[in-house]
């Protein structure tokens, strides 16, 4: 049993010869830097409050379930579903959701919205399973296994820091969630990508971001 193991691990971390063991985000800029997630593992991105994290993993996931030709599936306890589309269909017609916010869409612009939004059944949302509501760790697990058993290529949190655990503290509850993430992660052989919030504080700090902030 001992050598099949071994042999099925030095499999796995042949895939890196090959490129396999990695999903490519799909922005050159990105993969040249870090060569995409690995399949079997966790991968935590950090970034300071109102800078376009959803706006940014969407994008990557959208470009992972087309090289991949499977959905992904992205847990968003954080924003209603509504939300997430309006955003994305103001992306596709390159019309800032301010624009319908603050009342300022020509017909035009309405006219375009309504079409952006319209096509996301066709296109987008064939590709990107959205799971909003609370988020556990007893919800993330079973709903994850069972859209990776659904053909889900990749596992997404938006964000972390919205972890409902009753009476835990947080870095406890992120803790058991990083151990839960990469099991599953390495059982089934997919990326699990979890977006962070970093430290409020960094907010006001003219300073690179380090670990400890993200901690």
């Amino acid at each position: 049993t001992n050598g099949n193991s071994l042999d099925e691990a030095i499999e796995v971390a042949a895939r890196y010869a090959t490129g396999e063991a990695l999903v490519r985000t799909g922005f050159a800029t990105l993969d040249n830097a870090f060569g995409g997630f690995t399949r079997n593992d966790l991968t935590i991105i950090g970034a300071r409050t109102s800078t376009g994290k959803s706006a940014f993993i969407h994008a990557i996931s959208n470009k992972i379930s087309v090289n991949e030709v499977a959905p992904v599936t992205i847990f968003t306890p954080d924003q209603p579903v509504p939300e997430v589309l309006a955003l994305q269909a103001s992306r596709e017609c390159n019309i800032p959701l301010a624009t319908f916010r603050h009342g300022k869409a020509n017909d035009y612009q309405k006219q375009m919205f309504v079409e952006a939004l319209s096509n996301l059944k066709a296109d987008f949302l064939k590709r990107i399973i959205f799971k909003p509501g609370l988020l556990t760790l007893d919800s993330f697990q079973t709903e994850s296994i069972r859209a990776i058993r659904n053909g889900t290529c990749a596992i997404v949190v938006d964000t972390v820091n919205r972890f409902s655990g009753g009476k835990d503290k947080m870095h406890m509850l992120l803790a058991e969630f990083g151990s839960l993430a990469k099991s599953i992660a390495s059982e089934y052989d997919v990326p699990i990508i979890a977006l962070a919030q970093l430290r409020r504080e960094l907010d006001w700090e003219e300073r690179p971001p380090t670990r400890a902030d993200l901690a």
